[in-house]
């Protein structure tokens, strides 16, 4: 040992000292703790943790790597993304809610429904639309991934198994969903705009007898049953109304964004306004969302962040 050799203390929730000999042959060290990341320590509990180390069940999706173009909610964006995630749409109507299975049922009289973690903090499930608001009296509305444009998201955690349990508590019993939204970087000023626009149309049609077809195939049971034809004379009915024609429609989807971040070493800021129109293929069905999101990081001192 030299005076120029160094002593590295080192253990397992503590900060890693070095400590010079310089000629001293006795030594008072005080480690502190490391309270905020520790590299042997896995915290899953707000998505601090190190994939390397990992020993849960958990599934990552990073948004980024997921075409947002046709989806109309993260929901539906998140359907087979993550191996044993199940997302079943409950509605066929436009912007109808999803049902999420975590590994499947689990419950028989309680419900099945995953926690959900936004930015830290937990949300309801999914809830059932009041039949006085809802246009077609039936589906649900996904109250919360609905309310998140996908292009916020920077990335989606799935807790699968029991240790989700061990940080929620019993809330979790059913798998956690964490989302993490997008937040500014210190740096310049960035803007980014996002748009899109499609069509939508029923790919195939019922096919149909019209009105004079309609009465023919009457007037022909009635003769195999052995009675007279009930209509005298089908020809006077022409094509009648074609329902299908009446109902469906080409529907128009378009979704525009414009994204503001940046900051500087102790302000950082994320500013993003959004318009979602989706018409659907029945008529007098479809979704209009505006959304506005802003997460504004603020550092007071060495300690403080709000």
């Amino acid at each position: 040992v030299t005076d120029n050799s160094i002593l590295i203390i080192s253990y397992l929730g503590y900060v890693t000292q070095n400590v010079s000999v310089k000629g001293q042959t006795h030594f008072k060290i005080t480690l502190k703790e490391d309270t905020q990341s520790l590299d042997e320590v896995v915290v899953v509990g707000y998505g601090v943790q190190k994939k390397r180390d990992l020993t849960g069940a958990i599934s990552s999706v990073k948004m980024s790597d997921t075409p947002i173009g046709t989806f109309s909610t993260t929901a539906h964006a998140l359907a087979g993304k993550a191996a044993g995630l199940q997302v079943t749409q409950s509605s066929a109507q436009v912007g109808g809610g999803a049902k999420f299975r975590i590994r499947g049922e689990t419950s028989i009289n309680a419900g099945n429904d995953p926690l959900f973690i936004i930015d830290g903090f937990p949300v309801s499930a999914s809830s059932t639309l009041d039949s006085e608001k809802n246009f077609y009296k039936t589906g649900t509305v996904d109250n919360i991934l609905s309310s998140i444009n996908p292009n916020d998201i920077e990335s989606i955690e799935v807790l699968k198994d029991a240790s989700a349990t061990a940080i929620y508590g019993s809330r979790a019993g059913h798998g956690v969903i964490i989302i993490t939204t997008k937040r500014g970087t210190e740096g310049g000023n960035n803007v980014t705009v996002n748009a899109y626009v499609g069509i939508q149309h029923v790919a195939k049609r019922l096919e149909m007898l019209n009105a004079r077809e309609y009465a023919e195939m009457l007037n022909q049971q009635d003769v195999a049953a052995g009675q007279e034809p009930s209509i005298e004379n089908p020809s006077i009915y022409e094509k009648g109304t074609d329902w299908q024609e009446e109902i469906l429609q080409m529907a128009l989807m378009q979704n525009y964004q414009v994204a503001a971040s940046g900051g500087s070493k102790d302000t950082r800021y994320y500013l993003s306004l959004s318009m979602f129109d989706q018409e659907g293929v029945i008529n007098r069905s479809g979704i209009r969302r505006y959304q506005t999101r802003l997460n504004l990081d603020r550092k007071i001192g060495d300690k403080i962040n709000i």
